[in-house]
């Protein structure tokens, strides 16, 4: 039956208040609204009222807007492919009639009396002539009134009042020239004027401090361009709700970009936090699919991996280029993706290509337990951490190696002989193929007694038996490959790396800070811990009372 049908079809668009609010924001903006305005009441469960300044609706398409599958948005199925508008399926009015008391109040510009409709439970009970202004205004009464199973999952009153909140907020922040506003029966809640600058809608979804240090950056890889928003590795929260995707801004569920945001971070802030993060793309209409889901909050990309992609290059460039402000070195910012690689540089004692001569910008003033480096800055004072600064380096060095199976060795003068236990030579054995794409030569020399005949020349200097059982160790863990050629290259560069207590001289530190802005990764190690600190001169005068 039609009412049975209609109420499957509602439960899939309309899951709680919020997703009332969600559509009707949706045709608000379609319909050119310079003011959405919403208010709710026992957070939306008794009560939900959107009004909009928009284009209206005439008698007809009153009418229309309340019938399943009708729209005005799309004609041919080609159409699919082209939309640009935020709703399009024709089911959030029929949706959210048919499992509520819905009231429609209407009028164009260009008629004199507007429409009021009256639709309850599915059915339309009246529509007449009402005066109003221009524009639309749309009250939901007692949602799932007439499916109590429904009704009875919906959570608290200040449960479903905060999902209401967090969509409203994510809606508004790629629509800059709305004024939005929401409100209870008690009080307004939040009040978003239309704006030129985006960094004053950040404020009010992450707060003045947060919006303040947030970093901005462009790319464009041919018809997709990518703009991101994002914080520093510093800053971050327990849960993911504040990396938010928006594809022509509508505001989705991607995985696959999420999983890309959060791998570029993890290694920068540690397991169980999350970055602040906004990342707007814009690319053709049919270059996505978004009639996936009733909701039309998942996508499909027709290429996936060039979108993962310029995700990945244009926060990894963002946070280089904020690590190399702190010793004000100029760069040149790319203007599309490239696919160029870093080759595998062989070790040279922390030797690069080019030495840096000592700067006026930047100075090192001394080192702290053979671990710190200090350096002087002209506003401020960085601490470096040696080791994880060249275990940096290397681990991006090597992890090209292993990529590439790490051809790049050196044969030893004198093999060194190697002796294990039984069970650790016979996972040497079982393994023997896989050491040994590593560069790393080992051959049998007896029952439990092997010789290394090579190494790779960047690990010439590393304790050959305890690699080779942390090797061991990692192989035998069942992970993913990928995975485990992660872990070996985070291994293989944390023994090569120079040590906490170990002196370098001067010349070498800079090679080392030479290095490390050259790497992809700057601010962390392979690990997560950071590479640098930096305390400014206010904070210091903080510090001592100074201001």
């Amino acid at each position: 039956p039609e009412e049975i049908s209609s109420k499957i079809a509602a439960g899939e668009v309309i899951e709680r208040p919020s997703s009332v609010v969600r559509e009707l924001i949706d045709n608000g903006i379609d319909a050119d609204a310079r003011r959405i305005r919403v208010r709710i009441e026992a957070g939306g469960r008794r009560y939900i009222r959107v009004t909009d300044d928009g284009t209206g609706m005439t008698r007809d398409d009153l009418l229309l807007c309340i019938e399943r599958h009708a729209t005005s948005k799309i004609s041919t199925v080609s159409d699919l492919y082209s939309i640009h508008t935020m709703g399009f399926r024709g089911e959030a009015l029929a949706s959210i009639g048919a499992v509520s008391r819905m009231e429609i109040i209407t009028r164009t510009e260009d008629q004199d009396t507007g429409h009021r409709l009256w639709m309850q439970g599915g059915k339309l009970k009246s529509i007449e002539p009402s005066g109003c202004v221009k524009g639309t205004t749309v009250i939901v009464r007692d949602l799932f009134y007439n499916v109590p199973v429904r009704r009875r999952f919906l959570k608290s009153k200040n449960t479903e009042e905060t999902h209401v909140m967090e969509t409203f907020l994510r809606i508004c922040v790629p629509f800059t020239h709305i004024h939005f506003s929401l409100e209870t029966e008690r009080r307004l809640l939040l009040n978003v004027p239309s704006i030129q600058d985006p960094f004053q809608r950040f404020s009010t979804i992450f707060g003045k401090e947060i919006a303040s240090l947030m970093l901005k950056n462009e790319i464009e890889d041919g018809d997709i361009k990518a703009i991101a928003y994002l914080g520093l590795p510093d800053i971050t929260r327990s849960r993911a709700d504040r990396i938010l995707i928006y594809v022509n801004r509508r505001n989705v569920r991607e995985r696959g970009i999420l999983r890309t945001i959060l791998d570029i971070y993890g290694k920068r802030i540690g397991s169980r936090r999350y970055p602040y993060v906004i990342v707007f793309l814009e690319m053709p209409p049919s270059s996505v699919d978004i009639n996936i889901h009733p909701t039309k909050q998942e996508v499909r990309f027709k290429e996936p991996y060039r979108v993962y992609r310029l995700v990945e290059n244009i926060l990894n460039d963002a946070l280089r280029r904020e690590f190399r402000k702190v010793f004000q070195v100029e760069e040149e910012i790319p203007k599309a993706v490239s696919d160029t690689k870093t080759p595998y540089i062989q070790s040279r004692d922390l030797s690069f290509s080019k030495i840096p001569s000592p700067s006026s910008s930047y100075r090192i003033i001394g080192r702290l337990k053979g671990m710190y480096i200090l350096w002087e800055t002209p506003d401020g004072l960085v601490i470096m951490d040696q080791h994880a600064a060249h275990e940096r380096i290397l681990y991006e060095r090597i992890k090209e190696g292993v990529k590439d199976r790490m051809t790049d060795k050196q044969n030893l003068l004198i093999p060194t002989i190697l002796e294990f236990s039984s069970k650790e030579a016979l996972l040497i054995k079982r393994y023997m193929e896989r050491i040994r794409a590593l560069s790393i030569d080992i051959e049998p020399f007896g029952p439990n007694t092997f010789q290394l005949l090579a190494v790779p020349a960047i690990l010439s200097k590393v304790e050959p038996r305890s690699l080779i059982m942390d090797l061991l160790s990692i192989l035998e863990s069942g992970k993913q490959e990928e995975d485990i050629m992660e872990e070996i290259a985070q291994k293989m560069a944390c023994h090569a790396a120079i040590k906490a207590g170990d002196s370098i001289g001067d010349m070498e530190i800079l090679r080392l800070l030479e290095d490390l802005l050259n790497s992809r990764t700057p601010t962390h190690c392979p690990h997560g811990r950071p590479i640098i600190k930096k305390i400014t001169f206010s904070d210091l005068d903080r510090m001592f009372n100074r201001v």
